[in-house]
Order: C-alpha cells, then structure tokens, then sequence
C-alpha cells in the first residue's frame, strides 16, 4: 500500500464532519486523526464541532415522539 501523505489543515477541515459521524474510510479516519495529533488549531475546531454534535443528540434522546408519529413509523416497518 502507497504510504499516505499528511493532510494539510484545509484537507482535514473538509474532512471533520464526516471524521466526527464516521464516515471516513479507515486510511481517511486515520489521516484526519493523525493531523488533530499535531495542529492545535484543527483540534480546536474538531472540539467545537464535536460538542455540539454531542448536545444535539443528547436533546434528541430527550425528545418524546409523538404517539401518532411513533404508530405511522412501527406501521410504515412492520409493512417494509
């Protein structure tokens, strides 16, 4: 396998919302992670965007889906 070259901090920006749902490749995941290592200033950014990923879905799991809905989903399932 070629040896990867290191992102640069514009490469690894493009990168962190998928870096931060999992959605990379391995090789990507490992890229993005290896430059978080070594520059502060992306970090910084991953940080900020992982929080508020994290408060969102801890609001979400807080939420009652209404009953109706929460029916039409268990009907529009068990039909699929």
């Amino acid at each position: 396998m070629p040896e990867m070259k290191p992102l640069n901090c514009e490469e690894a920006f493009a990168r962190l919302d998928d870096f931060i749902d999992r959605e990379l490749s391995p090789v990507e995941q490992q890229l993005v992670q290896e430059h978080l290592n070594v520059c502060a200033h992306c970090l910084a950014e991953y940080k900020f965007e992982a929080a508020i990923v994290d408060g969102i879905k801890e609001k979400m799991r807080k939420m009652q889906v209404p009953q109706e809905l929460s029916a039409r989903l268990g009907r529009a399932l068990d039909s699929a």
